[in-house]
């Protein structure tokens, strides 16, 4: 029988390209035998939101408005950019491993939201091109964290921190 074995990297606050950085910087991480990695889940990009959207930090409110910060595709290019990086840094590194990529979890805001949205058909299309990678939803046709109507299920979020992006305890489990 084979043992499996998971681990988790969390790295709080860092944009793609700070998980890429801290990833090749971290000790525990340059110890896998990457022939031994089978699958890879990704969960970020909500920290890019704020960076594309020019909010000023730090800006808690749940009420940022399209008008106040206008979403804009030129923008968008560097957090794709910095994505598509991660992805193949993984690839590259563990070239048998599948990558599941969890769709970057919605705000309290309609502005943080559009961009969201726009990042995560951007990482789906990725997922229609490259076979080693996956696009895992939790909104298109599961709502696990939104209701049908577009809102935030606000009860799945902490409530700690400035951003109020961070999945709590009920929210992990679910």
């Amino acid at each position: 029988s084979s043992s499996q074995e998971a681990r988790v990297f969390s790295y709080p606050g860092a944009t793609a390209s700070g998980v890429l950085s801290k990833l090749k910087s971290d000790p525990a991480f340059r110890n896998i035998n990457p022939n031994t990695v089978g699958k890879v889940f990704l969960l970020c990009g909500a920290n890019d939101i704020d960076k594309v959207l020019n909010i000023p930090f730090p800006q808690n409110s749940n009420f940022v408005e399209p008008s106040m910060f206008p979403l804009s595709d030129i923008a968008l290019e560097q957090p794709k950019s910095e994505l598509m990086n991660l992805i193949s840094y993984i690839h590259n590194w563990a070239q048998s491993a599948c990558i599941d990529f969890i769709n970057i979890l919605p705000r309290a805001s309609y502005a943080r939201n559009q961009a969201i949205n726009q990042l995560n058909c951007y990482i789906k299309h990725l997922s229609s091109i490259y076979p080693y990678l996956s696009f895992v939803s939790t909104e298109l046709d599961r709502k696990l964290f939104t209701f049908k109507s577009g809102f935030r299920k606000d009860s799945f979020f902490s409530s700690n921190g400035l951003d109020n992006v961070h999945l709590n305890e009920l929210g992990i489990a679910r």
